[in-house]
């Protein structure tokens, strides 16, 4: 009596791959997911240097003194939207940008600017399945520059 070895084999290729498939799914999964926190957080560093940058040219004032109290909100719209003016958060960089929370501390003696911003992650699969698989984290990037 013959078997018929392709049959047979044609089974069992199904259920490894039905096996395998979870694996493969989560894997790939993972990779976009860790990809795109990744690329979240090199947006997140870039503006905040863009936003140091611009606090470290216009802190300084006239008198020799440092003031970034009317600075606060064009620096959150150019962290925001890349411009200084008020806009809306349509057209935003990063994309939890209307949580960032933004801390600006300046040394009132030699004009050294710290600035760190923070903001929750948002998974890009929690709106799909409906539920967060990956834990809340918070990306954060901290600049120190001087004041010219």
């Amino acid at each position: 009596m013959t078997h018929n070895n392709k049959k047979l084999q044609s089974g069992a290729i199904m259920v490894e791959f039905i096996l395998v498939l979870p694996f493969l799914l989560t894997l790939t999964f993972g990779v976009i997911e860790f990809s795109n926190s990744l690329m979240e957080l090199n947006s997140l560093n870039k503006i905040t240097m863009y936003a140091s940058r611009y606090l470290s040219i216009n802190t300084k004032q006239a008198n020799g003194t440092y003031n970034v109290t009317n600075l606060k909100d064009p620096v959150e719209n150019l962290m925001k939207c890349g411009i200084e003016v008020s806009c809306d958060n349509t057209d935003t960089r990063i994309s939890a940008s209307p949580n960032l929370n933004v801390n600006i501390v300046v040394d009132e003696t030699t004009g050294v600017i710290t600035m760190n911003v923070s903001y929750p992650y948002q998974s890009i699969f929690s709106s799909i399945f409906g539920t967060n698989i990956i834990p809340n984290f918070t990306l954060s990037s901290t600049v120190i520059i001087q004041a010219i």
